[in-house]
């Protein structure tokens, strides 16, 4: 734990101002632990302290670090910056550059730099443009086309895309009005669709050509027809595109039998399922499980394609009422056939520090150390390593490892059960579903942060939880105990609303009013409503969390039945 004690203690010189101790403990730990998780980040500090206190000096420090970071954006920056003071611009000017090409976060801040000297020509801000949509930085096209505007085919799609991405639809449709190219056809159609111009969307992709490329557009129209009832529109449709694309005659039929399902026309929708189930269809057990559906509301036996589903464990398995064996069975193989063995020396010291760490309250720290053992520990010593995952609870690693191994027990493991059984007792739902909901969200990483800003295990909206309560900082959201229990409120309340787990699950992700709006259209029962959920994005969500919270039950149900008596 030298290491440890040695940065701490770097810290503390640095907080009281000595600044030389801070340097002496930091290239202590870069000289003498080059293995250790705390190498880069102890050279990050000795760069910086040596920067403020050595100036010049520092740029041999800067060589060593790049010698084996050559890509560190930042500190390329950094060193760019220390050039400038001492009046080395001609070297500065290579590194902006270099920051520049690359099209990462800093080359917008080289861009300002090198345009003192040179402005960059627009083929090379297209170039940069390119690489940057390719790291899904679109806010950085945005900066480089507001400040030099496209002026052709290319330019315009980049920086129209970049608006699509980021939600800024008018100003994408904008770019988009002046491309004759197909992607960017394609997407003015899409953004006519964002903005709610629904008339404009249907004349504009009725006027588009058979090209393959906008088969996607006809059907999306195909299925806004269908969601506002228009069904005979969306039925003449389908038979079009079946002359104009027959080989997508699947999904063009299995729209077909869906919209005769819904209008009622139930020996309709029977036949045209009968019809795809005659080839090998490449969604078998999802026109097997509609048969039956369509056979029971006739009030026909269901059971018969029921019995023909394959996907055991699956989506349509479990909502078909194929129960699994209680508890789901795992088979010793190796390497999970040995109990947990003796480690030799050297892994004994690193599994001990890992201990340490995480007695110390060091949980981050005592996760990283694991995580980095997980490409190098011999097959011969997992069982100890999944012993010591399960006592630090990085179940983010656990999943992995039963992805790998195809482990359901490892896939699906009751994370954090004492939290999520307190507060799941405490509003009287299922724990299970809590974990189920917990994995998809996140799979089980404390630090998760999504692109729409949810924080946390059950990625939880800042509003969403100062409106439940108990958070002041956003910060809080990343504390386990906090954010299960601003998680679990809320999925109870979802549930008290809709007195669904498959309705109450589709606002989890999509919001409260969009799930009302749904409902509104009329659904049979719940598995019609799972079908028809407009959002490809939710439906997925959806059948992942159900199918997930089937096979948790499948794995503990009994097990933990047992323990509360029941």
């Amino acid at each position: 734990m030298a290491d440890y004690i040695l940065f701490d203690r770097a810290s503390c010189y640095e907080r009281l101002g000595d600044l030389a101790g801070a340097v002496d403990c930091f290239k202590k730990i870069v000289v003498t632990y080059k293995n250790s998780p705390l190498y880069r980040k102890s050279f990050l500090k000795l760069l910086e302290l040596k920067t403020r206190l050595e100036g010049e000096a520092a740029l041999q420090d800067y060589e060593l670090y790049l010698a084996e970071f050559p890509n560190d954006e930042p500190i390329l920056m950094s060193k760019a910056e220390l050039l400038v003071k001492l009046g080395r611009e001609r070297e500065a000017e290579v590194l902006w550059q270099k920051l520049f090409v690359s099209g990462g976060n800093y080359a917008f801040r080289a861009y300002n730099q090198l345009k003192k000297v040179k402005m960059p020509s627009y083929e090379e801000i297209k170039a940069v443009a390119k690489r940057l949509k390719e790291r899904e930085l679109y806010e950085l096209i945005v900066k480089f086309f507001t400040e030099t505007p496209p002026i052709d085919e290319e330019g315009k799609y980049l920086l129209g895309l970049a608006y699509y991405h980021l939600r800024r639809y008018k100003e994408a449709l904008l770019q988009f009005s002046f491309l004759s190219n197909p992607e960017g056809r394609y997407h003015y159609a899409l953004c006519l669709m964002r903005i709610g111009e629904r008339e404009a969307f249907y004349r504009y992709v009725g006027s588009l050509s058979k090209d393959k490329k906008f088969y996607p557009l006809f059907l999306l129209m195909v299925r806004m027809k269908g969601r506002d009832g228009n069904y005979g529109e969306a039925k003449d449709l389908l038979a079009q595109l079946l002359v104009r694309y027959p080989e997508k005659r699947e999904e063009i039929q299995w729209y077909q039998a869906w919209f005769a399902l819904r209008e009622g026309d139930f020996p309709r929708a029977e036949r045209i399922l009968s019809l795809l189930l005659e080839g090998n269809p490449h969604e078998r057990d999802k026109y097997l499980f509609w048969l039956g559906k369509v056979k029971s509301y006739q009030g026909k036996e269901a059971k018969e394609c029921y019995l023909r589903l394959q996907g055991k464990y699956d989506f349509y398995w479990f909502r078909a009422g194929r129960e699994a064996p209680l508890p789901l069975t795992e088979v010793d193989a190796p390497p999970f056939d040995r109990e947990a063995q003796p480690l030799p020396p050297e892994w004994e010291r690193l599994f001990k520090r890992v201990y340490d760490l995480h007695w110390l309250k060091m949980s981050s720290e005592a996760r990283q150390e694991a995580r980095l053992m997980r490409n190098i520990l011999p097959e011969t010593y997992l069982s100890n390593y999944l012993k010591l995952l399960y006592y630090i609870e990085d179940y983010w690693t656990l999943v992995r490892l039963g992805m790998k191994y195809d482990r359901p027990s490892l896939k699906y493991p009751l994370a954090f059960w004492d939290v999520v059984l307190s507060y799941a007792q405490k509003e009287k739902i299922d724990p299970l579903l809590v974990v189920a909901i917990m994995r998809e969200e996140s799979r089980f990483q404390r630090d998760a942060l999504s692109r729409a800003k949810a924080h946390g295990l059950m990625q939880l909206i800042v509003d969403t939880a100062k409106r439940l309560g108990g958070i002041r900082d956003r910060e809080e959201l990343f504390e386990v105990d906090k954010n299960i229990k601003i998680g679990v409120r809320y999925l109870s309340s979802l549930l008290k609303k809709f007195k669904s787990i498959p309705y109450a699950v589709s606002a989890y992700n999509a919001g409260e009013k969009n799930v009302e709006r749904w409902l509104a259209r009329g659904y049979r029962d719940e598995d019609e409503f799972i079908e028809g959920i407009p959002f490809e994005e939710t439906k997925g969500y959806v059948i992942r969390v159900i199918k997930t919270y089937e096979i948790m039950k499948g794995l503990y149900g009994n097990r933990i039945a047992q323990k509360e008596g029941r």
